[in-house]
């Protein structure tokens, strides 16, 4: 099964580093993790931990978290939604994605070969 880490190496590997920011539904931060984590399997632990944390916590709506390789969002969780590199959504809770990253992997898979061969 394809891991959240291998996952953000095939989108991301191009691309130097990474920020974890939690903002709310009109964009403004509310907290961040690093301006440049560039150890991707710490990103990936703060991130899904992060992910498990605030779906404890009462955030109220239009709060968001995302995963950045510099510009780009790689990663959005936004209220019951994940979406995955610009915008491509999929449907169900954040854990069941987490667990189901194979098939995620294989729905993402043209866009994985488009940033493959932009590298080349």
């Amino acid at each position: 099964m394809a891991s959240l880490q291998q996952y953000v190496e095939n989108c991301g590997r191009w691309l130097d580093a990474i920020t974890v920011i939690v903002s709310d539904n009109n964009g403004v931060e509310i907290a961040s993790w690093g301006e440049k984590i560039e150890d991707l399997q710490l990103a990936c632990a703060i991130f899904q931990s992060s992910v498990e944390n605030l779906g404890k916590l009462s955030t109220g709506k239009g709060k968001s978290l995302t995963l950045r390789f510099g510009n780009r969002v790689l990663i959005q969780q936004n209220l019951n939604s994940i979406y995955v590199t610009v915008v491509l959504p999929v449907d169900g809770s954040v854990g069941k994605v987490f667990t189901n990253f194979e098939k995620m992997e294989k729905d993402l898979k043209p866009l994985i070969d488009l940033i493959s061969s932009r590298e080349n």
